[in-house]
């Protein structure tokens, strides 16, 4: 829209920089990632989670090449929490 991407798609970094073979799956809006999708990494890192303005922001899960991983929410890129998820209690009713 605009000329710029909006909807579903892929991104692949082909210029001479940091990002070469670099590659992004998921959300546009106005040009930026936004939304759900994956980034991938050429040194064997991954991100897959939340994206705004063309960031890591809200829930998501990073895995490094060496197996490290941090699961949790996210803020311009920087990992800030890991969000504890509390199994459901399940309760029976007495009969």
């Amino acid at each position: 829209m605009d000329g710029q991407p909006n909807g579903q798609g892929a991104q692949y970094f082909l210029a001479d920089d940091e990002l070469k073979g670099d590659i992004y799956v998921g959300e546009f809006r106005d040009g930026d990632f936004n939304g759900q999708g994956t980034f991938t990494f050429t040194n064997g890192n991954k991100y897959v989670g939340d994206f705004r303005n063309d960031n890591f922001n809200g829930q998501g899960t990073k895995t490094y090449a060496d197996g490290t991983i941090e699961e949790g929410i996210w803020k311009d890129d920087k990992f800030q929490y890991a969000q504890k998820v509390t199994p459901p209690v399940i309760t029976r009713k007495s009969q």
